[in-house]
């Protein structure tokens, strides 16, 4: 299958960027990486605008930017209720291609770019493949469809990244831009509410006791979505998506469940640290899980709380990294993990066509 192909190619040149990265070899390590992002830049770009439920839609978008001036082309898409960062993303690229093909791959290669960006900041090195392989299987096919917000989530993770080395103003600055991109990114605020309000404890023990709180409002919080969708700020977008995935039988917790145990135990297991950071990934992947049921009955959830589970690129890799020392049954547990990414995939994408990806037909 041609998705698995390309993501095989993708990370094996990752995994060669990270020994030369680990080797501090950084030249030939971004070489490499380049390299992974191009061929999945080159799948995006070269598929046809009919896969995906929204790929021709925004073919349509760029099409309309090459023969029209700035002015009619942002009040036409603004009837449309895009956001004004994509609209002007858009024409800028309008004015050095006419192809859809390069559009598409520009826009890809923009997203994987930015991804890339936040995995070297967050400066794990020794799981940037996996890493990688975990954002191929999980977000990657949101990337051929929901491409607004996946240009947003990207620059969100970066922001994600710069928030974790307290570079607050230029992360902040970047959730701003991807509110440009797609109003859904609004949410993040309550993520660094969140991070801010863990960042300020003063021992483990405090660091628990909030966490343990935080987890406990988590329910709330999908109301607290819900009213912020019925002020308008959101548009009416939403009703026009819907979770294939669970509509399906599809036990989407049992799925989660497993990796999720797994942050548990090692928070458990890291209690007397006071791993800020650490806590804060773990707390926005585990919300995820507990949001799920609401997830499942409201599509403005769902796709809001995107903005959370994007953390899994680091914390399912971060929690089998932590969880033991023994080499040998931590590659067994990252070979398990990528068996069950697959799975997810393949019963998401080709068994349920989640996001009309599937089949792949390309130009």
């Amino acid at each position: 299958m041609i998705y698995f192909s390309y993501f095989t190619v993708s990370s094996i040149l990752m995994f060669g960027a990270q020994k030369f990265l680990e080797k501090n070899i950084k030249s030939i390590g971004y070489i490499f990486s380049f390299l992974g992002i191009l061929v999945l830049t080159i799948l995006a770009a070269r598929r046809s605008s009919y896969v995906g439920t929204d790929t021709l839609m925004y073919s349509n978008f760029f099409t309309e930017a090459l023969n029209s001036s700035f002015k009619n082309y942002f009040h036409l898409l603004s009837g449309f209720g895009v956001e004004p960062g994509f609209i002007l993303f858009n024409f800028l690229i309008s004015k050095f291609t006419s192809s859809v093909i390069f559009y598409q791959g520009i826009c890809s290669f923009f997203i994987e770019m930015m991804i890339w960006r936040g995995l070297i900041e967050f400066n794990k090195k020794s799981t940037l493949a996996l890493e990688w392989i975990v954002f191929c299987l999980l977000f990657y096919g949101n990337t051929l469809n929901i491409m607004r917000q996946s240009i947003a989530l990207a620059i969100t993770f970066f922001a994600y990244a710069l928030w974790r080395n307290k570079r607050n103003k230029y992360s902040i600055l970047l959730i701003l831009v991807a509110m440009t991109f797609h109003k859904s990114a609004v949410i993040v605020f309550i993520a660094l509410i969140t991070g801010t309000y863990l960042f300020t404890r003063k021992n483990s023990t405090q660091l628990n006791r909030s966490a343990l709180l935080i987890l406990m409002l988590t329910p709330f919080l999908g109301l607290i979505i819900e009213k912020i969708n019925a002020t308008g700020i959101l548009g009416m977008k939403y009703l026009n998506y819907m979770n294939v995935a669970s509509s399906q039988n599809i036990n989407a917790f049992l799925i989660r469940l497993p990796l999720c145990i797994l942050i548990i135990i090692d928070l458990y297991k890291n209690r007397k640290n006071e791993n800020y950071t650490d806590m804060w990934l773990y707390l926005l992947t585990l919300q995820d899980l507990i949001l799920l049921p609401i997830q499942n009955d409201s599509v403005v959830v769902g796709r809001l709380l995107l903005f959370f589970s994007i953390s899994k690129i680091i914390t399912y890799p971060q929690a089998i990294n932590d969880i033991t020392n023994n080499r040998i049954l931590r590659c067994v547990l990252n070979i398990l993990l990528i068996i069950l990414l697959v799975i997810i995939f393949y019963l998401q994408v080709i068994n349920n066509n989640n996001g009309g990806i599937y089949p792949y037909v390309s130009y």
